[in-house]
């Protein structure tokens, strides 16, 4: 068995035959972590076991792993070597007719704030952003960074300003919600609102945070798919 570690990424042989490939990579916005893409040629046990002790030692600092939820073999060999499932991302796709079905038309949608790039609310979503990623994989983007990097429009809550999302075209891309029926209410008039102009909305959700997971829950529907993060 020979290993071959070059430019970030690793191959482990055996005799001329490629057994498995790791590219590693950084994520600025998330430095303090190593990202890995996995690729399984031959299912080998022991190589694989020595391709992430090998790692391990030349980065020493975590490693992280991102597979969809069907990639069983890239599943099992990340839990032979240690690693840790530590979050469950589930992508919805809410299609108009759900919306429709599941939740009330309220005029309280007129509630809705439409705005642009506010110093205020990025703030807020980079300190509730690095707050829910810290456990994980800190962020380490400075918040001027963060804030070019987010969507330009912002919906919120009048009533409520401490409920808002950061919205793209029918993608909700960061939502932000207190705890108690208010933050529930500007969900669910945000859906209602954007299904007037979109026929699906997009999103995704964290099994960390709380606060989206009761937004999947009011919605309920199943995740189109979804995404483990594992750690070593």
């Amino acid at each position: 068995m020979q290993i071959k570690f070059e430019n970030n990424v690793l191959k482990i042989f055996n005799e001329s035959s490629e057994i498995i490939s790791i590219n590693c990579y950084k994520n600025k916005f998330h430095s303090r972590n190593v990202y890995l893409d996995l690729n399984i040629n031959n299912f080998d046990n022991e190589a694989i076991k020595q391709g992430f002790e090998f790692l391990k030692n030349e980065y020493e600092v975590p490693l992280q792993v991102i597979l969809n939820s069907k990639d069983l073999d890239k599943i099992k060999a990340l839990e032979i070597t240690g690693f840790h499932l530590v979050r469950t991302t589930y992508e919805l796709n809410i299609q108009r007719e759900e919306v429709q079905k599941h939740l009330p038309f309220s005029e309280s949608s007129k509630d809705l704030v439409m705005s642009k790039g506010n110093e205020e609310f990025i703030i807020l979503l980079y300190e509730d952003y690095s707050a829910k990623h810290e456990s994980i994989n800190p962020l380490t983007a400075s918040i001027e960074e963060f804030g070019n990097s987010i969507p330009e429009d912002i919906v919120y809550s009048k009533s409520a300003p401490e409920n808002f999302a950061f919205v793209e075209d029918n993608e909700i891309a960061y939502i932000h919600i207190e705890n108690g029926e208010k933050g529930l209410n500007f969900f669910n008039n945000l859906l209602v609102k954007m299904i007037e102009d979109f026929d699906n909305i997009i999103m995704e959700v964290d099994d960390t945070d709380k606060d989206a997971m009761r937004c999947k829950n009011l919605i309920n529907i199943e995740a189109e798919e979804v995404y483990l993060t594992y750690l070593l």
